[in-house]
């Protein structure tokens, strides 16, 4: 989320964080676990595309 410039707090993870979760263009490395003090989340394959053909345009 560093690359984002925005931090993990409660309301940041609600506005930004979850949408793309729904979305499906990004996704938790524990996803059994989403409270864990070890949660990452990673871009998926849907969000690697959608970043490269904002690249490309």
């Amino acid at each position: 989320m560093e690359m984002l410039g925005i931090s993990l707090q409660t309301k940041n993870f609600k506005h930004h964080i979850l949408p793309y979760i729904a979305q499906g263009l990004i996704q938790m490395t524990i996803s059994e676990t989403p409270t864990s003090k070890n949660q990452r989340y990673v871009i998926s394959e849907k969000g690697k595309v959608m970043l490269q053909r904002s690249k490309s345009d």
